[in-house]
């Protein structure tokens, strides 16, 4: 009987070693993915301009090509495995007549500004399959007597007459490279308004 127990005691401190084990610390982030000439998701690169090479690469995407994600994964030093990777929407700023695009309001979450890109983080009420359409609608520039000029974009969200059953959280970021040509950095500035349930919401970030 002393022996049974002292083997039970054994065991029961073999397993809580075991749970007390360090967990991997997952990080999860907007990035870049960036693909080889096989279509082999080799490089990452974060929006603060670091590289790292994907220790474990998704495979059969585009090849040579750079796409928008959202990923989970574990760093170590210049390398990352991705514990998952997920294709953000990416919609260019582009004008639109308002006859012709939908305004739907969403929950607004959170929106950043990095480098390239202007990124939003929403809450969308919908269904488990439907399908909701997105954009980027350029409402016009608002000059100022110094010479600064505003850029003022409105998140196109066309609810398709889904039902509004459940949350979806979505991630967007709208490309700022293409705009080089009319806004001047340092100068000129960025406001985004969403249309959300009980008013829009307007932000303005410098470009």
């Amino acid at each position: 009987m002393i022996r049974f127990i002292l083997l039970c005691c054994s065991l029961l401190f073999l397993a809580c070693e075991e749970e007390q084990a360090v967990l991997p610390a997952y990080r999860t982030e907007l990035a870049d993915l960036l693909t080889d000439s096989e279509g082999r998701g080799v490089k990452m690169r974060l929006d603060n301009g670091k590289e790292y090479a994907v220790l474990n690469p998704p495979a059969q995407l585009p090849a040579d090509t750079l796409s928008r994600v959202i990923s989970v994964f574990t760093q170590y030093d210049d390398q990352v495995r991705l514990a998952d990777c997920v294709p953000v929407l990416t919609p260019h700023v582009s004008h639109f007549h308002d006859d012709r695009v939908k305004y739907d309001p969403v929950k607004f979450a959170a929106v950043s500004l990095a480098p390239n890109y202007l990124n939003l983080l929403l809450d969308v009420l919908g269904t488990v399959k439907g399908t909701h359409y997105f954009g980027a609608s350029e409402i016009g520039y608002q000059s100022y007597p110094n010479g600064t000029k505003t850029l003022c974009v409105k998140l196109i969200h066309d609810q398709n007459a889904d039902s509004e059953d459940y949350t979806r959280r979505v991630y967007l970021s709208i490309p700022l490279r293409p705009l080089d040509a009319h806004l001047v950095k340092g100068r000129d500035s960025i406001q985004i308004r969403v249309q959300q349930y009980q008013q829009e919401l307007v932000k303005t970030f410098p470009f």
